[in-house]
């Protein structure tokens, strides 16, 4: 696939940029300086991503994440929508009945957590008819894959891509004035945004921004598009 020319999903665009921009930096930690190739992301991608499709979660359900701004975040988002799984950033200023609602309403079937936001999962899934496992995400090395359980799986990350209108990520709102309505964003979706944000903003590979929770996601994007 390395003769990809205009990628349609999220899966080939980090193969693209990896494959014509591997020792480009796509993220820096502002917490601990440390920096990530367009190539390591791509590599981090493959290895968590195929160890969701091992563990038997059938591509489209959605994965939730749990935890604050972080370079291991941000590369979870990239794994859970590369397999072909749905991303579903958690609020957590949200409140617990919300966050209940929202991992309920989603469908969630795993949740990486933060050390820091287990106690506030934990009280959000206890009362769960069924029981949703929870994975540590830690900042800086990332989620603990030994604890996800394996099935026995033939498919291969590498074997397909998503559908560039297969659903990416499920926003939810805040839920301020009644319930919060999740917002379906697809590969094509986001790909778009981030071309729409670094061709309107002129943004190239010399320049750096930060990454604010709010434009987050579409700016994850914007670090791939390179292929222009």
């Amino acid at each position: 696939m390395n003769d990809i020319q205009s990628p349609t999903n999220i899966r080939d665009q980090i193969q693209f940029n990896s494959t014509h921009y591997g020792d480009r930096t796509w993220l820096i930690s502002p917490e601990t300086s440390h920096s990530v190739s367009f190539r390591e992301v791509e590599e981090t991608v493959l290895k968590i991503g195929q160890t969701l499709l091992d563990s038997g979660i059938k591509p489209g359900s959605s994965i939730a994440i749990a935890s604050p701004n972080s370079t291991a975040s941000c590369l979870m988002f990239m794994a859970i929508v590369s397999a072909g799984f749905v991303a579903v950033p958690l609020n957590l200023v949200a409140g617990t009945s919300i966050l209940a609602y929202t991992i309920d309403h989603a469908e969630v079937q795993l949740i990486f957590v933060a050390e820091e936001c287990r106690e506030l999962i934990n009280s959000a899934i206890k009362d769960k008819k069924n029981e949703i496992n929870t994975v540590l995400l830690d900042p800086i090395t990332g989620p603990d894959l030994n604890v996800i359980p394996k099935v026995d799986n033939k498919s291969s990350i590498e074997d397909k891509s998503p559908a560039s209108n297969d659903v990416a990520l499920l926003m939810y709102t805040s839920g301020t004035t009644g319930k919060p309505k999740g917002v379906m964003l697809t590969h094509a979706n986001l790909l778009a945004a981030g071309r729409f944000i670094s061709t309107g903003h002129e943004i190239d590979e010399k320049d750096k921004g930060p990454l604010r929770n709010c434009h987050g996601n579409h700016r994850f994007s914007e670090h791939f598009n390179h292929s222009q």
